[in-house]
């Protein structure tokens, strides 16, 4: 949020500069510009889903952590509008393209460029929507073609990971295991039975709020389910 903020930010009251309230960002998504914080999500170009069905199932937990984290690559993360972000969930780009069709190439190269840094395969239908979307680029395609990644019929794994729920966090609040894996596939709200699990998970998957829970980035997860604050 700072880093792409086009303005200095200002921080919410007793956050201790840990919560930012406003500055001024431009969604690549729609091109609207946004000033308050609460209006602006943080997107995973390619969606924790997206990246767990296509290789990151196999993934340590330290990875899995790393991956939901990242910094180090600019298309990694992006400030994107709440609305759009919420659209995209963790579609594809076979099943969602963002609505500003000027930002289609860039989209459809940094999505590439994501999955070539981490391994990532892509689907069939993936990897043609990649292409029509490169087709929009100046001259008909990028001005540097990403690679290609390694197109795959289907993006679920052949033989699925064995999972022990018994060795996730203990929820602070439940006293039980978090009942999904904090740095794999997106979850949203309506995946929790409570206020109390959801919050337990969203703290577990750290900084960043890697599955978009804290809508208005209060600290605060899912306040829509029962025993919310």
């Amino acid at each position: 949020m700072i880093s792409e903020s086009l303005s200095a930010v200002t921080f919410t009251p007793a956050s201790g500069g840990c919560t930012v309230s406003t500055g001024l960002w431009i969604g690549p998504f729609t091109g609207r510009s946004f000033t308050q914080a609460s209006d602006v999500d943080v997107d995973h170009m390619v969606p924790l889903k997206n990246a767990h069905d296509s290789g990151g199932w196999a993934w340590s937990a330290q990875k899995k952590k790393e991956y939901a984290n990242n910094l180090s690559n600019v298309q990694h993360l992006v400030a994107v509008d709440d609305g759009s972000n919420q659209a995209k969930g963790a579609r594809g780009p076979e099943e969602w393209m963002p609505p500003l069709a000027a930002y289609w190439c860039q989209y459809a190269a940094d999505w590439i460029e994501v999955k070539n840094v981490w391994g990532l395969s892509a689907t069939v239908v993936e990897w043609t929507a990649l292409q029509s979307m490169l087709t929009t680029c100046p001259g008909g395609a990028p001005v540097t073609t990403p690679s290609p990644v390694s197109v795959t019929p289907t993006s679920t794994p052949s033989v699925s990971p064995i999972v022990d729920a018994a060795s996730y966090p203990i929820g602070i609040r439940t006293g039980k295991p978090i009942p999904f894996d904090p740095f794999g596939s997106d979850q949203n709200c309506g995946d929790f039975a409570s206020w109390a699990q959801a919050q337990d998970f969203y703290e577990a998957a750290g900084e960043g709020d890697p599955h978009g829970l804290d809508g208005n980035s209060d600290g605060v997860a899912c306040q829509s389910l029962p025993g919310a604050p």
